[in-house]
C-alpha cells in the first residue's frame, strides 16, 4: 500500500482492503477451500496444517457454536499455540459477526493462542472474524493473545482480546517484521505486562494491549487500527498500544480510555519512528502515565500520547485528547495529554480538542481547539459520559463515551470537509457522519438519538 504525502484520511472499505493485501497471494492462488461447521479443536488444527502443506491455497474456516444444555459457550481451549507458517488461513466465528462471545478461545493462563511465524522464504496470512481471544499466556513471550512475526497481513475484526498476559510486548497482540496487522471493529481490554510495576523488563514492558515493531528494516511494515475500542491495558509504556521503529500509523474512529503506563504513553507510545502517521476522529480521554508513581529514577510524561524519538510527517485531525493525566515523581497527579521526550514530529494537526498540550506544541498550532497551556491545569473538559456501551446499526456495540448533554463537543467542535480533510463516513459505532462536516471524536452527534 502507498501512502503520499496528502494529509487527506486514508480509508480503505473492507472488501477492497482484502482484495488488496491479498492480491500477491490470490494472483498464485490454486484454489478456495471452505470448511464448515468446525466444532473441535483438534480439526481446526488440522486444517492450518493444510494450508501450510499448500500455501497456495486459501482455507476459509467456519467455526460451529459449541455450547452446553444452557446454552454456554464451550470454549477451544489449546494447550498449545495454533501456529501458521506458510500458508493463508480466514477463520470466522460468525457469519453476522455480532456474536465473538460465542466463539471462545480460552488459553486458560497456560498458553499462548495465535503464532503467524513465517518460515523461510514465506508470508503467512491470517484473517480473524468474530471471535473472543481470552486468557493469553506468554511468559518469555511476546503476544499473548496473537504473536506476529515475518508475515504477511494479519488482519482481526469483529473480535475481543481480553485479559491475556505476557512479560514481553504487546500482551494481547504483537507484530513484527510484518507487512500489515489491520484491526478494525473491536475490542482491546483488560491485557497486561508483568513488567508494569517497577517497569524492570525496559523494552519488554511496554504494549499493554499491542506492540508492533518494524523489527526488520528490509519491512514496509504497516499498521492501522481503526472504529475499536482499547481499554483498561497496562503497560510500562504505550498502555493501550506501542508502536516501535519505522512503522506506518494509520488509526481513526477510536477509542483510547482507562488506559495506563507506568512510565509514558498512558494511551499510547511512538517510539523511533520516521514514518506517517495518519490519526483522524479518535477519543483519547481518562488515560494515565505514571500510575503507580515512578521511583526517582523513572520518568512520567504523556497521560494520553507519548513520542520518543519520533520525526516522521503526522497527519492528525478531529481528535479529542482531554482529561489524560500523570502521576510525577511524588508530586501529586497532573494532565498531560501530549508529550514530545525527544524528536521533531512534523504535524499537520487540524481541529483537534485538546485539554493541555504539554510540550507538545504540534498540537497547539492555530485551527486547534480548547488548546491548555502551561502551567498544568485542566483547561478544556470535553464533558464525556463514562465508558459504555454504544449503539451500533450493525449489532456489534463497542464501549464508547458518549458526550454529556452539556457537553461542548455538541454543536460547538467539528471540522469541515473544507478544511482539506476528508471525513469518514461513519462513526465508530457505524453510524452516519454528517457530510457538510463532522464531529470531532469517536462518536457523531445527531445519530442514534445523540442530539
Amino acid at each position: 500500500m502507498h501512502f503520499g504525502t496528502s494529509n487527506r484520511l486514508i480509508i480503505f472499505p473492507r472488501l477492497t482492503l482484502f482484495a488488496a493485501l491479498a492480491w500477491a497471494g490470490a494472483a498464485n492462488a490454486q484454489q478456495t477451500i471452505n470448511k464448515t461447521n468446525i466444532s473441535d479443536l483438534a480439526t481446526l488444527v488440522s486444517y492450518f496444517a493444510q494450508a501450510d502443506a499448500n500455501p497456495s491455497n486459501t482455507y476459509n474456516l467456519y467455526l460451529a457454536w459449541v455450547h452446553d444444555a444452557n446454552g454456554n459457550t464451550i470454549p477451544f481451549t489449546p494447550a498449545s499455540p495454533i501456529t501458521l507458517t506458510k500458508g493463508t488461513v480466514n477463520v470466522f466465528g460468525s457469519n453476522t459477526h455480532l456474536y465473538p462471545d460465542k466463539y471462545i478461545f480460552d488459553g486458560q493462563k497456560k498458553t499462548r493462542l495465535f503464532v503467524v511465524d513465517g518460515a523461510t522464504g514465506y508470508r503467512p496470512n491470517l484473517h480473524l472474524t468474530g471471535i473472543t481471544v481470552r486468557n493469553g499466556y506468554g511468559s518469555g513471550l511476546s503476544g499473548g493473545g496473537l504473536y506476529a512475526n515475518n508475515a504477511g497481513y494479519v488482519v482481526l475484526e469483529y473480535c475481543q482480546f481480553l485479559r491475556n498476559r505476557t512479560d514481553r510486548p504487546g500482551s494481547a497482540i504483537f507484530a513484527q517484521a510484518t507487512t500489515s496487522l489491520w484491526i478494525g471493529k473491536s475490542l482491546i481490554k483488560d491485557n497486561a505486562n508483568w513488567w508494569y510495576t517497577g517497569c524492570g523488563g525496559g523494552e519488554m514492558g511496554n504494549g499493554g494491549g499491542i506492540s508492533v515493531w518494524q523489527g526488520d528494516a528490509s519491512v514496509d511494515a504497516y499498521f492501522s487500527i481503526h472504529n475499536s475500542t482499547i481499554s483498561n491495558d497496562t503497560a510500562c509504556r504505550g498502555g493501550g498500544i506501542q508502536s516501535k521503529d519505522n512503522v506506518t500509523l494509520n488509526m481513526h474512529n477510536n477509542t483510547f480510555s482507562g488506559n495506563v503506563a507506568q512510565q509514558a504513553g498512558g494511551a499510547m507510545s511512538f517510539e523511533n519512528n520516521s514514518k506517517p502517521s495518519y490519526f483522524y476522529q479518535n477519543t483519547i480521554t481518562n488515560n494515565s502515565a505514571g500510575t503507580p508513581v515512578q521511583p526517582s529514577s523513572g520518568f512520567s510524561y504523556g497521560g494520553g500520547v507519548y513520542f520518543n524519538n519520533f520525526n516522521g510527517n503526522g497527519y492528525w485531525s478531529g481528535n479529542v485528547f482531554a482529561k489524560n493525566l500523570v502521576g510525577p515523581q511524588g508530586v501529586g497527579v497532573y494532565p498531560e495529554d501530549c508529550h514530545v521526550f525527544a524528536g521533531s514530529p512534523a504535524f499537520r494537526s487540524n481541529t483537534n480538542v485538546v485539554g493541555r498540550i504539554g510540550n507538545c506544541t504540534q498540537l497547539g498550532t492555530p485551527g486547534n481547539w480548547g488548546i491548555g497551556q502551561n502551567p498544568p491545569g485542566l483547561k478544556f473538559d470535553p464533558l464525556l459520559g463514562g465508558l459504555m456501551t454504544g449503539t451500533s446499526n450493525d449489532g456489534f456495540a463497542l464501549p464508547v463515551h458518549l458526550p454529556a448533554s452539556n457537553s461542548p463537543l455538541r454543536g460547538n467542535y467539528y471540522y469541515s470537509r473544507d478544511n482539506g480533510y476528508t471525513c469518514p463516513s461513519t462513526d465508530e459505532r457505524g453510524w452516519p457522519r454528517k457530510s457538510d462536516g463532522c464531529d470531532i471524536g469517536a462518536v457523531e452527534r445527531g445519530a442514534d438519538g445523540i442530539p
